[in-house]
């Protein structure tokens, strides 16, 4: 087992740290995912995991050299695990870091003020373009229904994954243009027709109030017949994050007491509506 963790540096005179969107452990002196046991160096209280970890830590640099460390004589000593040196990084929080495929840096905000963001990095964005062109590079004798659909599950499951992310706009709006281009200069050499003949046939709204797109209508391998649109990445939900401090390790499988107001008021006018 390995454990690869990802160090921030702040600077000595501001080593206070600040909340990122994803789900991290606040505390005191730090911030780090939460994990399974603890080690203690030089009076600062760290998380490991029990299996592989991926962590972040934020501290000033020497802080950082010395818990990195700690971390790495605890883990290989009493968990007999390696940490990875080499995804082992410190760097400066306006220099920013990629970490579980997100980028996280500070920068300056609309109202002037610094404050981390996390963005797509650029390897992944174009990791993932080229698979789906490669997808739309051949193959052509593939159920055009279920190229569409594999595009779309891809789609939403990428979107779905940076759902939570800052200044996707740019990156959603060149992985849309590509997919769209590439995916008419497929159904061009499949069916060997022009590519105006094409956009006249399939290129609608799928609904009101939504952007054209392709729409194709037909059968899949499967025997079911009807329209598939494809899905722009543009449109996807964008979710905002709220910070939420767990209470317990959510690693360990248990029934956390929430202690909110669920509103049932969908629930109660549809059953009066039907009454």
């Amino acid at each position: 087992m390995t454990s690869n963790c990802a160090w921030f540096s702040l600077p000595d005179h501001d080593p206070r740290p600040f909340r990122a969107s994803f789900p991290i452990f606040r505390s005191q002196d730090a911030t780090f995912l939460y994990g399974a046991h603890s080690v203690r160096c030089d009076s600062i209280r760290l998380a490991i995991a029990n299996s592989t970890c991926n962590c972040t830590v934020f501290f000033a640099r020497p802080h950082a050299e010395a818990v990195r460390e700690g971390c790495r004589e605890f883990l290989e000593g009493e968990l007999k695990l390696t940490l990875n040196m080499e995804k082992t990084h410190i760097t400066h929080v306006n220099d920013g870091f990629a970490f579980l495929g997100h980028r996280v840096i500070r920068k300056r905000g609309p109202r002037g003020r610094m404050r981390p963001v996390t963005t797509i990095p650029w390897e992944k964005y174009r990791g993932f373009a080229g698979r789906l062109v490669k997808q739309l590079s051949g193959n052509y004798s593939m159920n055009r229904m279920d190229l569409v659909e594999s595009l779309n599950r891809q789609l939403a499951g990428w979107a779905a994954f940076y759902q939570y992310t800052d200044y996707t706009a740019t990156l959603f709006g060149r992985l849309d243009c590509t997919v769209f281009w590439k995916l008419g200069y497929w159904l061009a050499r499949k069916y060997r027709r022009g590519f105006r003949s094409l956009m006249r046939d399939h290129i609608r709204a799928p609904g009101p109030e939504q952007a054209k797109t392709w729409v194709l209508q037909g059968r899949n391998s499967r025997g079911w017949y009807g329209a598939v649109a494809l899905r722009r990445l543009v449109t996807s939900r964008k979710g905002r994050f709220t910070w939420r401090s767990p209470s317990e390790n959510p690693y360990i499988m248990c029934d956390e007491t929430r202690r909110t107001i669920e509103s049932r008021y969908a629930d109660v006018a549809f059953a009066m509506s039907n009454a």
